[in-house]
């Protein structure tokens, strides 16, 4: 049994609409843990010295070949652009070294829940790592961003699409595997067809099995994110 002191890392990997961020938030907090997903982007700027802004541009999604070797430091001179860009910008490939350097050394130290940044790939040899995947049937992630993010039903549909496309091409792009895979998880959940508490439930009461006896701490769910 691993004892309660022993730091848990547990990664979220989740399609747009099916809860992962609101799951993972409230994961954190129940097991007293860091919270992270935007916070991984604004380390990485910091060391790259380039804005949040620029990076989140980047951030899960593959470069144009094009752009690459824009990007590459053995191409990128002001000369090749039109309009030299005010930032160079990093690579795909070096935006994924600097957030694997931030993982993997808060990881050693620290329990904490990472959303997306192929977290699941970068810690998949911790000990002491649950890594999850959550998905559902494009409608009913539609329904949960139209009223999340106000938008009409035909905007919703074209995000999910987006998001679907680019964080899988950048996935495959950087690990070389499908992130749809389940083989790549040690526990994938159809959010589609339970409620998120039920959903984060199941999510607890595995890290119990897992990990030992944890303290958790209680949170209601409010009621209108529930769905």
């Amino acid at each position: 049994m691993i004892q309660q002191t022993q730091p848990i890392i547990v990664t979220i990997s989740h399609q747009l609409g099916s809860g992962g961020r609101l799951i993972g938030e409230r994961l954190a907090a129940r097991l007293k843990a860091l919270y992270l997903d935007r916070e991984i982007l604004r380390r990485a700027a910091e060391e790259l010295k380039v804005s949040e802004e620029d990076l989140e541009s980047l951030d899960e999604k593959t470069t144009p070949l094009w752009q690459s070797i824009l990007l590459s430091s053995n191409y990128a001179s002001p000369m090749l652009f039109a309009t030299p860009p005010t930032t160079m910008l990093p690579s795909d490939q070096d935006l994924f070294k600097v957030e694997t350097k931030i993982i993997t050394h808060i990881a050693q130290k620290n329990s904490a829940v990472i959303v997306g940044r192929c977290g699941s790939f970068i810690l998949r040899d911790h000990p002491r790592h649950a890594s999850i995947y959550l998905y559902a049937d494009p409608s009913i992630r539609s329904q949960r961003i139209q009223v999340k993010d106000q938008l009409t039903a035909e905007n919703a549909i074209k995000a999910i699409q987006d998001s679907d496309k680019h964080r899988s091409h950048y996935v495959h792009n950087i690990t070389g595997s499908d992130w749809n895979d389940a083989r790549r998880y040690h526990l994938c959940i159809d959010s589609g067809i339970l409620e998120l508490p039920k959903i984060e439930n199941i999510i607890a009461n595995y890290l119990q099995s897992r990990f030992g006896t944890l303290e958790l701490i209680d949170i209601p769910f409010p009621a209108e994110m529930g769905k």
